[in-house]
């Protein structure tokens, strides 16, 4: 059996992931993504919770929120530092530690 190799470490999630969950474009159109990309997002992100309305049996209610959680690089539990880039932040820890030396 082979060696396991990359990252193997368990991905830290500060959020409901079982919401939707949407990041803008720079045209500022709104775009669902998964959890993963959305960890890695260096621009607007909102969560949208959908739960049972307490009044009427059958309904739903939606809450939307901002959300200004940390920025991570994608696929590593690296954090860095918010740009507003609109893009996802993706390399590995060295080009990071570049892109937040300003």
């Amino acid at each position: 059996m082979g060696e396991k190799r990359g990252f193997t470490g368990k991905l830290t999630y500060d959020f409901d992931v079982s919401a939707l969950l949407e990041v803008q474009s720079k045209k500022g159109t709104w775009a669902r993504v998964t959890a993963r990309d959305f960890r890695s997002w260096d621009g607007p992100r909102k969560i949208t919770r959908v739960y049972p309305d307490p009044d009427d049996r059958h309904g739903y209610l939606t809450e939307e929120l901002e959300y200004h959680g940390p920025v991570y690089i994608y696929g590593t539990n690296t954090q860095v530092e918010y740009h507003g880039n609109c893009q996802p932040v993706s390399g590995d820890r060295v080009t990071a530690k570049v892109r937040d030396r300003v």
